[in-house]
């Protein structure tokens, strides 16, 4: 909390650490406008505290029925979520209006640091050990060794233990997927969905994992594409391992976070453009430090109860999850997007355009 208030007396210049002036005298209307946000974050702090105490690993009879409910509940869930300003710090540098745009306008990347402990919880760690076992491009075949079936059941052993998946596998049991909430049948189910091998341009040359965590680079039209890869870990990873340029984020339509913010390293969801591998990744949009668990219950959810779009809340977003199945059987892919802004949203920001360019006009600017 204190981490919070110092950056939000900063941007009207006061230190609050040295309890002395930082800048220029802010005015009354940006001190009521700073006021009004202040005071609209700690009253989302308090719910989300408050949503965090109250949930519980036991589906409702309300999430049964609309899973979209299940889905916001598994937020509140992930006590392993990262928080931003905490656990990393992001970079995000200068915007791009569109995907179209291939400049790279990021010279940093986009992870200035994570911490080694968030790296070193369980589900974590897990995690990162699976990121090295595939070929990045389709259309060869994988194989799994010893080694590697080893590393996959230790990742689900410690994703079964945590709050997030005791309520998926509870919520399986009831609505009839899997026999019993017990941990190996609940391993099973995951193993099978995730990381079965199956053909996309050639026999076993994906799976699901593969394509929604690690990522997979096809040649089209003469040019290498990244596909999938969605997930902020492995984005990290690849950074730190030299193998990924970030070039720039695209501008969101709307805010998960306080409006205010003079930056958007605090959004947790976001749209951005790279290169991993020498192909190129144009546009690919990933929530930024939920855990591994999270989003392997999320994404299960979309699959099994979902359609190809998902309109959902997730924590302060509102989000498009897609989902497609592949062959009719398999999880092709899963990601989130921001969706489309509301008629009542468009004509918000238009009338603000228009009073700013009178504004402007009226200035003689």
């Amino acid at each position: 909390i204190r981490e919070h208030l110092v950056a939000s007396f900063k941007q009207i210049g006061w230190d609050l650490a040295q309890n002395e002036p930082a800048g220029d005298l802010p005015t009354l209307k940006d001190l009521e406008k700073w006021l009004s946000g202040l005071v609209k974050t700690y009253f989302q702090a308090e719910r989300q505290n408050h949503e965090v105490k109250k949930a519980s690993e036991k589906a409702t009879a309300a999430e049964l029925q609309d899973f979209a409910l299940a889905c916001e509940r598994i937020w509140w869930l992930d006590d392993q979520r990262c928080v931003p300003g905490k656990d990393y710090v992001l970079q995000p540098q200068r915007y791009k209006n569109s995907s179209w745009n291939k400049g790279d306008e990021a010279p940093l990347p986009l992870f200035k640091w994570v911490k080694d402990d968030v790296l070193q919880r369980d589900t974590f760690k897990h995690f990162i050990s699976l990121l090295d076992n595939y070929i990045a491009e389709t259309g060869q075949t994988e194989d799994y060794s010893a080694e590697e079936k080893v590393e996959m059941n230790a990742f689900l052993s410690a994703c079964c233990k945590t709050r997030v998946m005791q309520y998926l596998g509870d919520y399986l049991k009831k609505k009839g997927k899997i026999r019993s909430d017990s941990e190996s049948d609940l391993k099973i189910f995951l193993h099978e969905l995730w990381f079965k091998l199956y053909r996309r341009e050639a026999h076993n040359d994906s799976s699901g994992f593969e394509h929604v965590f690690v990522g997979e680079v096809k040649e089209k039209g003469g040019e290498r594409l990244v596909i999938g890869m969605h997930n902020w870990l492995q984005i990290y990873v690849e950074e730190q391992r030299g193998h990924l340029n970030y070039m720039g984020y695209l501008r969101p339509k709307r805010r998960g976070t306080n409006s205010l913010r003079a930056d958007i390293s605090e959004e947790q969801m976001l749209s951005m453009q790279f290169t991993w591998k020498d192909a190129v990744k144009p546009v690919g949009t990933s929530f930024i430090g939920p855990s591994p668990e999270f989003e392997l219950a999320l994404y299960t959810l979309c699959f099994l109860f979902g359609t190809q779009e998902n309109y959902l809340t997730i924590g302060p977003y509102q989000a498009l999850i897609k989902c497609y199945h592949h062959q009719n059987r398999h999880l092709g892919t899963s990601y989130p997007e921001e969706p489309p802004m509301t008629k009542d949203e468009a004509a918000t920001k238009i009338q603000s355009k228009e009073r700013t360019r009178i504004t402007r006009k009226q200035m003689g600017r």
